[in-house]
């Protein structure tokens, strides 16, 4: 018997021989010819062009004859549908394509929901340009697009009026999008494990800006963790609660799901995914409630005992991106303040940055505690500020070679 784990990103997120120590199948790690080997582990396997390398299931199909492959593993947005297809082609158990599909096709999310009378957005699936133009007339402006099953904002575009509707509809591909209203309200998290039967453990956690205006202002992500037992930690942990309800989940599962509490004080959901938040923000959780969701996930999976300990002595944290802007570092000064868990800064002598293309395109990251909501948001707008008129760039190279 063995286990087949797809991994995106290399042992230094995810360390699964320490994780499965004592386990008694074999296990193969299948992965990127360029992560592979941080294993050092003899059926660690590496493939060029992984998520796009047919050939990974034939790996797969072929190790089922020889040692039938008994569970199928995946953590990543991207792998999720993969690793459902295979379950079903082997018939090995677990998440199915459908239930899959549920958690990664935002149409069909909605659509689901919409019909167990959860409150939606206007929301319409788009065939072709005539359905974006005929769903701005009839529900008016502004209105969002968003590809159904991509993940972290990529393709999310805002229409604010018919200006930049005609501007979308000459620039764009929509193959594979939904339309929806606009919903202005507050943006959270909430992170955590389902066990089958219900929310064993979760975190909900606000975003200092929401996704998309982060990203059209330049700001950067942040996001803080809400006071536990507050009211909109109830609230948003009871309402995901009734969406794995509703979507009849019946199978472990690590879970990460965006909702909006609207101005009314009403749960909306933007989306939800059975898989990992992003952005090393399982490094929060970690220090903050000492759980690891994805060695959580794997041990629960393959029936070994995973202590979640005592979840009430929290220290609450939060983590804010700084972005890039256009140009090249002369320096980066030290920030000096208390509560730092972690700074990341990404190499940066001698490249040109192109500024804040997509989500993920920060200078660095700061990872930090605070004794409560609102002390974590003046420390997430301290150290965003505190950046910003710090960091110093330089249009050319040669500014860069003279610094001290």
């Amino acid at each position: 018997m063995s286990v087949v784990i797809i991994d995106r990103e290399g042992k230094s997120k995810h360390n699964y021989l320490k994780w499965l120590n004592d386990f008694d199948q074999e296990v193969y790690i299948l992965g990127y010819l360029e992560t592979i080997n941080s294993f050092s582990y003899d059926k660690a396997i590496g493939f060029p062009e992984f998520e796009t390398n047919g050939n990974v299931e034939q790996f797969i199909y072929e190790l089922n004859k020889i040692d039938p492959v008994t569970k199928i593993l995946a953590f990543e947005e991207g792998s999720i549908i993969r690793a459902a297809c295979i379950r079903k082609n082997l018939g090995i158990k677990g998440q199915t394509l459908e239930e899959a599909l549920l958690f990664r096709d935002k149409y069909l999310m909605r659509k689901k929901l919409s019909k167990e009378g959860f409150k939606i957005p206007k929301f319409r699936k788009v065939d072709h340009f005539m359905d974006v133009v005929s769903f701005c007339e009839q529900f008016g402006y502004p209105v969002i697009l968003k590809p159904r099953k991509k993940w972290a904002s990529k393709g999310v575009i805002k229409i604010e009026n018919k200006d930049s509707l005609s501007d979308v509809l000459y620039n764009i591909s929509l193959d594979d999008y939904l339309v929806e209203e606009y919903v202005s309200g507050q943006l959270y998290h909430v992170d955590g494990f389902f066990n089958g039967q219900s929310i064993e453990f979760s975190c909900c956690s606000m975003y200092v800006k929401n996704c998309l205006e982060a990203f059209e202002e330049g700001f950067g992500l942040g996001s803080i963790m809400l006071d536990i037992d507050s009211n909109e930690d109830k609230l948003l942990k009871n309402y995901t609660a009734e969406i794995f309800k509703k979507f009849e989940v019946d199978y472990n599962t690590i879970f990460h799901a965006e909702i909006f509490i609207d101005k009314s004080g009403n749960p909306i959901l933007c989306e939800i995914g059975s898989r990992l938040v992003g952005g090393e923000y399982t490094k929060n959780i970690i220090k903050s409630f000492s759980i690891n969701l994805d060695e959580y996930l794997v041990k629960r999976e393959l029936g070994i005992p995973y202590n979640i300990g005592n979840t009430s002595s929290v220290r609450l944290s939060g983590k804010v991106w700084i972005p890039a802007q256009k140009g090249y570092v002369k320096s980066i000064p030290i920030l000096d303040l208390d509560g730092i868990i972690e700074i990341q800064i990404k190499q940066y002598e001698n490249v040109r940055f192109a500024g804040l293309q997509k989500q993920m395109d920060y200078l660095l990251t700061v990872s930090f505690f605070g004794k409560n909501l609102d002390e974590l948001l003046q420390k997430a707008m301290d150290i965003k500020n505190f950046y910003s008129k710090s960091i110093d760039w330089s249009e050319t190279i040669t500014d860069t070679w003279f610094t001290t």
